[in-house]
């Protein structure tokens, strides 16, 4: 989560593989993502010829992992939903869908609101209109909420940022500005807070080094119990945000 992850598009489309480079990693591994893009996390001297052939033969393993998602989620979880839960925030979205041009509404009330999303019933455009709103909403909540943890804790950062990232919840670059995933909207808010504490202990220590673990178990006692619940939110965001089938 330190620096922006190296992407090398094995494949293409929705076969996407993201390479993340690690100077902890001393072997090869993967992962497969509810959306289907597969995480390689590489060595730094691992070359992209090895990285290959690594993906290669684990050909059938990531078809199948990807084929297991799919019979979970289904064609439905691709499609555009009738409402969103914003499990970060605590708030609930219906969803109006209706023939002709103009803006999408969104109309608030205590915990959420109505979403109106005017255009064709073109499923493609509604999620590209959803996932701009979801973009602004995470903007309109995530960055202040960042802003108020990092105050509390006395660990300032350059500038914040949100963006759609396929495999990342967050990142913290070497200027100390910080990326926040728009998919942390899905995700509880004790997980969304660690991440917010681990990419602010970035802003001291730009590694993984025991120094910044021992930082962010000062930050967050439940440090590992975060971490770990982390990389098993993916479950919660839905199929159709990150799903590029063009």
């Amino acid at each position: 989560m330190s620096a922006p992850a190296d992407q090398l598009a094995l494949f293409g489309g929705e076969e996407a593989v993201v390479v993340r480079r690690s100077g902890r990693a001393r072997r090869l591994s993967l992962r497969v993502f509810p959306h289907g893009v597969v995480e390689v996390v590489a060595p730094l001297r691992v070359g992209e010829r090895s990285i290959r052939q690594f993906v290669e033969s684990h050909a059938d393993w990531i078809a199948k992992a990807r084929g297991g998602f799919r019979a979970l989620h289904g064609d439905a979880g691709l499609a555009p939903p009738a409402e969103l839960r914003l499990a970060a925030v605590d708030e609930h979205w219906a969803i109006d869908y209706r023939d002709g041009s103009g803006r999408l509404r969104a109309l608030a009330g205590p915990g959420g609101g109505r979403l109106t999303v005017p255009g064709p019933v073109d499923p493609h455009r509604r999620i590209a209109r959803l996932r701009t709103w979801l973009m602004s909403r995470a903007r309109a909540t995530l960055l202040p909420w960042l802003e108020a943890v990092s105050a509390e804790v006395g660990l300032p950062y350059a500038g914040a940022s949100v963006r759609r990232q396929r495999s990342r919840w967050g990142s913290c670059s070497a200027r100390h500005t910080i990326s926040l995933n728009c998919a942390l909207l899905f995700v509880e808010p004790a997980l969304v807070r660690h991440l917010f504490l681990h990419e602010l202990a970035h802003t001291r220590h730009l590694n993984h080094s025991p120094r910044f673990w021992r930082l962010v178990a000062t930050l967050d006692p439940a440090f590992e119990l975060r971490e770990r619940e982390l990389r098993e939110a993916w479950r919660s965001v839905p199929a159709w945000l990150n799903h590029d089938p063009i």
